[in-house]
C-alpha cells in the first residue's frame, strides 16, 4: 500500500493510528536505551533498557508479520505476548527508577 492510506474507513484509521503509536513507542524505547548507555547508567538499567529495545524491535517485526500473514493466529498471538512483555519490562524500569530516587 501507501505510506498514508486513505483514512475514510474507521478500521483503516484505527489500524493507521495503531501503527503510528507503535512507531512513537519504538522511538521512545530505543531512545531510552541509547540514553542509558550514553549516560553510563547502572549495569542493571542498561540491561533492562537493552531488553526493552530488543522487545520493541521484535514487536515491530511481529506487527509486520501479522499484517503480511493477514492476521494469522500465531503472529498475532506473539505480537500480543511481546507487547505484554514489553509493558512488564517498562513497569520494572519505572519502578526501579522510582525506588532509586527514594
Amino acid at each position: 500500500g501507501q505510506l498514508v492510506p486513505p483514512l475514510q474507513n474507521g478500521l483503516v484509521l484505527l489500524h493507521f493510528l495503531h501503527r503510528m503509536l507503535g512507531y512513537a513507542v519504538a522511538a521512545a524505547v530505543v531512545g531510552m536505551a541509547v540514553w542509558a548507555f550514553r549516560r553510563g547508567a547502572s549495569a542493571a538499567a542498561r540491561s533492562w533498557t537493552a531488553w526493552a529495545a530488543a522487545l520493541v524491535l521484535l514487536q515491530v517485526g511481529l506487527g509486520f508479520l501479522s499484517v503480511y500473514t493477514r492476521l494469522e493466529v500465531v503472529p498475532v498471538s506473539l505480537h500480543t505476548l511481546v507487547a505484554a512483555s514489553l509493558l512488564s519490562v517498562m513497569v520494572h524500569l519505572a519502578t526501579a527508577a522510582w525506588a532509586a530516587k527514594a
